[in-house]
């Protein structure tokens, strides 16, 4: 579909970011996963439901389209160099802390002659 745009280039353009399944290594952070994630020139951060499921291969099955009505020189440059950062956060079960690991300290000693 090609329209009027002032300064762009005159085309529209519709993306679509699809979030099918996610693979977690560890199985402490099974409690929920969620992805975040941000798209050139957004202010807010676009999110993905929590999915509570158990199993390493959480299901998301989020999808998003963006529309560009007005293309212009900068998103021609971000489509063709830029990014999509995907934030992935997960909530992680509570366990006892390693017993061979509580004597450990960070603390900095120094030796005096």
């Amino acid at each position: 579909m090609k329209i009027r745009c002032g300064v762009g280039i005159s085309l529209a353009v519709t993306v679509q970011v699809t979030i099918r399944s996610a693979e977690i290594n560890n199985e402490r952070y099974n409690k929920g996963v969620q992805v975040k994630y941000c798209v050139r020139g957004e202010e807010e951060q676009t999110e993905t439901s929590m999915v509570h499921q158990g199993g390493s291969m959480p299901q998301f099955n989020h999808s998003r389209i963006i529309s560009l009505s007005c293309v212009i020189e900068e998103h021609l440059e971000y489509f063709d160099t830029g990014c999509i950062t995907f934030l992935v956060y997960g909530r992680q079960v509570d366990l006892p802390p390693d017993k061979r690991l509580k004597k450990m300290s960070t603390r900095v000693f120094t030796h005096t002659s």
